[in-house]
């Protein structure tokens, strides 16, 4: 027994590899006709065979998407880092612009009140 499911084990894998389904210890256990319980407690070089190829299969393929993903990570650094730039020299701007405002300010401020100390020094007109 243990001969046939190694066989339909090679078999099924070699299916997938050719375009077909993915192996699972279902179907290998079915195409036996023993349950899956028994394929993991008796059948443990079947099932190392299985995990094998099927990890195998799937390293390349978690590769290539870990490294999708840490490019798409890095271009989202590198536009999150110009955002910041730009919005640094913005505020740095804005700062330099507040500042010419208040003295502006403080300079009509300082104008409105020599204004109004020389208004109200001078002669009132009665009526």
């Amino acid at each position: 027994m243990r001969q046939i499911v190694l066989a339909e084990t090679e078999a099924q894998i070699a299916r997938w590899r050719a375009g077909g389904p993915k192996p699972t210890v279902v179907s290998i256990a079915s195409a036996c006709g023993i349950s899956r319980q028994a394929f993991y407690k008796s059948h443990r070089v079947a099932l190392g065979k299985l995990n094998d190829a099927v990890s195998a299969q799937d390293a390349p393929s978690a590769r290539a998407a870990d490294a999708l993903k840490l490019e798409m990570l890095r271009v989202r650094y590198e536009s999150e880092k110009a955002k910041v730039k730009v919005l640094t020299t913005l505020c740095g701007e804005l700062a330099c612009e507040l500042t010419d405002v208040r003295e502006k300010l403080a300079q009509e401020r300082a104008r409105s009140d020599r204004l109004k100390r020389c208004t109200d020094k001078g002669p009132k007109l009665v009526r």
